[in-house]
């Protein structure tokens, strides 16, 4: 039987000082060990067709980025359930047979010698029009957002208890074609976020009302994961700091929580903040003096103080120096960075090869249209744009304008949402 090595033990390996912390290995608690701290976070790749399934694009996007020698590559998120989809695009692994398709993406994804997690999630109440008009979250609270979201309802007992099972079915299939770990996404206001938030989740039954009752079903996703997936297999959360709403889930909240998941036997927690309503992860970027770095750092720091978890810090990373500070300040065991990869499609071998006192600021641009909310579309349309270019074998487009990108957008998700209708109706 595999034993988990003990939390005292996770960074002995690493060298108290090093010149550069980022080149360092790390072991985590389930004994895997990562090559380095650098890791690419997960971003949506919106490029699955009508049978929800990994194809060519995927594996030569993996690819390119596996080229790098990035420590973890964290893949954008697969949905658990293909009725509530994040994106048109996004990829459902309990649709059809996809063990082929799955295997080959991670053999791609795997072949700089890296290691690929795959990030579960499920939309909930941030399911679209185009996917669903009619989505589910842990209560009837709506999302205002340019009317791309219809009203939600209450999910049912017996539904939970099917959610539970879809994230241990999903997690199972992917260790099984290659993947390395999964991330649970429980931030950005999808479901499991829903449920942690007092302003979602309304409830008053046992998935509703005090923190124990509302974070639940995340410690029960983790639980069951655990044990169909056994104690080497990596499992990682991504929970928000905070919603940046009033009365929302806050700080003192997700300290709780991530104590409650250190108890499971967690083996990476990643932070972040923020929901459709309050996009902190593109606001932050947008409106940071760039001279700060690390948008959640103070509440790592609390974090590290609280537990032994490793702990991914991503936001805002855009020198190796300010890398290299989070890690040596104890701030976090690993830093992830997510743009920056469709700027240079060899990012990660850039970034680790460059020259101690010769690290240059990553350039990332920001688009404005005058209004936050065309803000929020054209960067989504923009990023996106340069997820399909890499893909495609083409150089980012940088010089991309907002309008361009707004359309981009609008143009993929109305066509895969209509491709995959007509295909669930053939």
């Amino acid at each position: 039987m595999n034993s988990r090595p003990s939390p005292e033990n996770l960074t002995r390996e690493t060298p108290e000082f090093s010149p550069d912390l980022l080149l360092q290995p790390i072991a985590l608690p389930c004994g895997v060990r990562l090559a380095n701290r650098l890791v690419k976070a997960a971003m949506t790749e919106r490029l699955s067709g009508r049978d929800y399934a990994p194809n060519a694009l995927h594996e030569a996007l993996y690819r390119r980025w596996a080229d790098g020698g990035t420590g973890l590559l964290i893949t954008g998120n697969m949905l658990v359930n293909a009725k509530y989809m994040e994106s048109a695009g996004n990829i459902a692994p309990l649709v059809g047979d996809q063990r082929a398709a799955l295997t080959r993406m991670a053999e791609a994804a795997k072949s700089g010698g890296g290691q690929v997690w795959v990030q579960l999630n499920h939309a909930g109440r941030q399911t679209s029009r185009l996917n669903n008009f009619r989505p589910v979250s842990a209560s009837d609270v709506g999302l205002k957002k340019l009317g791309f979201f219809s009203q939600p309802r209450p999910m049912r007992e017996d539904e939970i208890q099917a959610l539970i099972r879809d994230f241990v079915r999903c997690a199972a299939l992917l260790r099984d074609c290659g993947f390395d770990g999964i991330q649970v996404h429980a931030a950005h206001g999808y479901l499991l976020s829903q449920f942690l938030s007092p302003i979602t989740n309304r409830r008053t039954d046992a998935w509703g009302g005090s923190l124990a009752n509302r974070a639940r079903l995340l410690l029960d996703v983790v639980r069951a994961v655990r044990g169909a997936c056994g104690p080497a297999f990596p499992i990682s959360v991504k929970i928000n700091s905070a919603d940046f709403q009033r009365g929302g889930f806050d700080e003192d909240d997700s300290l709780t929580v991530i104590g409650w998941l250190e108890q499971e036997g967690l083996d990476l927690l990643e932070i972040s903040g923020g929901n459709y309503e309050k996009l902190v992860f593109f606001t932050q970027e947008r409106d940071s003096t760039r001279a700060r770095e690390s948008y959640f750092g103070a509440f790592a720091r609390q974090v590290k103080q609280a537990t032994k978890l490793p702990v991914l810090l991503t936001g805002g990373f855009r020198t190796r120096g300010g890398c290299h500070a989070a890690l040596a300040d104890g701030d976090a065991d690993l830093v992830g960075l997510a743009r920056p990869f469709l700027c240079q499609p060899d990012f990660g071998r850039r970034f680790l090869s460059e020259i101690p006192g010769e690290w240059p600021l990553v350039h990332v641009p920001t688009l404005s249209l005058g209004s936050r909310k065309l803000d929020d579309l054209a960067e989504a349309g923009f990023w996106d744009a340069q997820v399909d270019r890499i893909a495609r074998g083409l150089a980012p487009d940088l010089a991309m304008g907002g309008w361009a990108s707004i359309s981009h957008l609008l143009q993929r998700e109305v066509g895969k949402a209509m491709t995959k209708q007509l295909a669930g109706a053939a």
